[in-house]
């Protein structure tokens, strides 16, 4: 029997109250005895109940039962009742049992005819939910809304969140360190510890203290459509001060924006309708004023950022300008481009990839970003699966220039080709590297890119790249190479700086040989020769030459050693076919510590 009772009031949120009961018989008189109950008025607010713990990939089982689940952790001292609740995947949204969390209790969901299994081996009470979601083992994103639709928790997890290759191959669960650091992502996660594999229903076995201190940023700004911009953030903000149009202010012209919208489920996205659409070749900048925060309350920092309406690239606008392709041990690949156009350049627009370099083929072609990056003129960006992991280990005055990528085409550690084109797959830029191209002094390359030394230069010319300086960290990713130099373009053949020290510490390591002809097509022959006259290298055998550019020494003789200290003649012989010949006699000092 149900009893509905009118109250002369409403009930206030957030208040526990006690019902008494007394006075009430049955149909033969016998009455009741007086009762008591507790219970109490709360409206669930967004992370009050968040999702704390799953089990995406339970095969091979440790000991819990061969099945995903998903634990829900109530955050408050009130009982929450999960009526005309959903929980989601990307792909279904499913309605939960008509069920009540007890305050900082725990709600297991999992799928039909799962409940048994757990009930009888462990004693643990699950709930069943009618085509339950799939877990992903390498992740998805997962999302608790109650009956008005309102995201209460949300997590984008992925198999790299376990931080233990063994366990992420199954069988254990992910659990949350700290509850009350609902968006910490993946730092706020780990494999669970417990011998069972997992801990459904019970407190996490990796529970700890696991605040966040650290305030949310702006990440970068991405151009929708002339009139349309979306802001990346690094947090989960709060919707409601996101979703505010006062809270965005704009340069060159551009007012209050007509439209703003939060993106659920982890509003760490807004889109901006702006009042006037972009003009071609214009940088506008947008701040984000204060006020709005995180979901723990960190206030929001460093919110301003340039944007600008991108143009299409044109072969040798991006250029590769460094990659690092035999990584240490724990260490990943990058690439890094470089913007030498005067155009702001969308990289939603390229892809990375290889070469057959038999057929000109393109191959392993990945596209380097869904949501888009900015790259404005004479900017630099490392591309790398974990732009984290290559800022732990290389130091860099250009934090935000590291776009991370969900898979990187693999180099070779001997010799690859790494090919940048366009959607169209037409080739913006090709690099065909050995490791013969490093420093051949170096005791080991591993952990060592190889840096062009000029933007002009071609890419395929082998003496444009050498190994990053020691000095430096050997890498220099998203900021200007230790190895750059850069041509004069004085005419006929000179020596823009003839002294040089080939000990890899960035400062002056290679000799640069520029040329300006008068002819196209004329060929060239390069040799050194120490101040005894003995030849030591032949360092260009009857090369065809651009019109104008730059060949560079390392200092390394023709048996592939360091060539002594002291003055060398580079002498030059630049022929036509017509049997023209033009010589140049010019001194270099290669320097170097006694």
């Amino acid at each position: 029997m149900c009893v509905l009772l009118s109250l002369s009031s409403q009930l206030i949120n957030a208040t526990n109250y006690t019902i008494t009961i007394a006075g009430i018989t049955d149909c033969s008189g016998n009455v009741l005895s007086p009762n008591t109950q507790a219970f109490s008025q709360y409206k669930a607010k967004p992370y009050d109940v968040v999702i704390n713990e799953l089990m995406p990939d339970p095969d091979p089982s440790i000991s819990l039962p061969n099945e995903e689940y998903v634990e829900l952790k109530n955050r408050t001292n009130f009982s929450i009742h999960l009526k005309n609740w959903s929980f989601s995947s990307l792909t279904t949204t499913k309605k939960l049992p008509d069920i009540t969390i007890a305050p900082n209790g725990y709600v297991v969901l999992v799928g039909t005819g799962v409940a048994p299994q757990f009930l009888s081996n462990f004693g643990i009470v699950v709930y069943e939910v009618t085509s339950f979601p799939s877990l992903l083992n390498d992740g998805t994103t997962l999302t608790l809304r109650d009956s008005n639709n309102i995201v209460l928790s949300s997590v984008s997890y992925s198999s790299s969140w376990y931080n233990d290759a063994n366990k992420s191959d199954g069988g254990w669960s992910l659990e949350q360190i700290d509850a009350n650091n609902p968006c910490g992502g993946q730092g706020n996660w780990r494999a669970s510890t417990h011998p069972n594999g997992g801990t459904p229903a019970y407190p996490n076995s990796v529970a700890a203290t696991n605040a966040d201190v650290t305030s949310p940023t702006l990440d970068r700004v991405v151009v929708i459509t002339a009139d349309t911009i979306a802001l990346l953030f690094t947090e989960a903000l709060d919707s409601m001060t996101l979703s505010n149009p006062l809270n965005y202010t704009f340069d060159n012209g551009l007012t209050t924006p007509t439209y703003v919208k939060a993106i659920s489920p982890e509003f760490k996205k807004v889109v901006i309708k702006l009042s006037s659409p972009l003009q071609p070749g214009t940088i506008y900048n947008v701040a984000v004023l204060n006020g709005i925060t995180d979901c723990v309350g960190n206030m929001l920092i460093n919110g301003s950022l340039p944007f600008a309406l991108p143009e299409a690239p044109l072969p040798n606008d991006i250029v590769i300008n460094e990659i690092l392709f035999d990584p240490t041990t724990g260490g990943v690949d990058f690439v890094e481009l470089y913007n030498r156009s005067n155009k702001t350049i969308n990289l939603k627009d390229l892809r990375l990839g290889s070469m057959d370099t038999l057929t000109g083929t393109l191959k392993d072609t990945e596209i380097l970003t869904d949501e888009g990056y900015l790259l404005f003129p004479e900017s630099y960006v490392a591309i790398s699966e974990s732009g984290s992991s290559v800022k732990q280990q290389y130091l860099t005055p250009n934090p935000k220039g590291f776009l991370d990528v969900d898979d990187l085409p693999s180099m070779n550690t001997d010799d690859d080709v790494v090919t940048l084109s366009d959607a169209n797959f037409t080739v913006i830029d090709n690099f065909k590297y050995t490791v013969k191209m490093h420093f051949p002094l170096l005791v080991s390359t591993k952990g060592v890119s190889l840096e062009r030394i000029d933007f002009s230069r071609p890419t395929d010319d082998k003496s444009n790249w050498n190994s990053a300086a020691e000095n430096i960290g050997f890498a220099t990713p998203a900021y200007r190479n230790s190895q750059y130099l850069q041509a004069d373009g004085g005419s006929g053949v000179t020596i823009p700086n003839p002294l040089f020290s080939p000990d890899n510490d960035g400062y002056n390591d290679v000799l640069n040989i520029a040329y300006k002809l008068d002819e196209s097509g004329k060929a060239a022959n390069v040799y050194i020769y120490d101040s005894r006259g003995r030849l030591i290298r032949h360092l260009i055998r009857n090369e065809q030459l651009t019109q104008d550019g730059t060949l560079s020494w390392n200092g390394i003789n023709d048996d592939n050693e360091k060539a002594a200290i002291g003055i060398y003649v580079v002498y030059v012989e630049l022929f036509n076919l017509s049997g023209k010949v033009n010589k140049y006699k010019l001194s270099c000092t290669l320097a170097g510590k006694l």
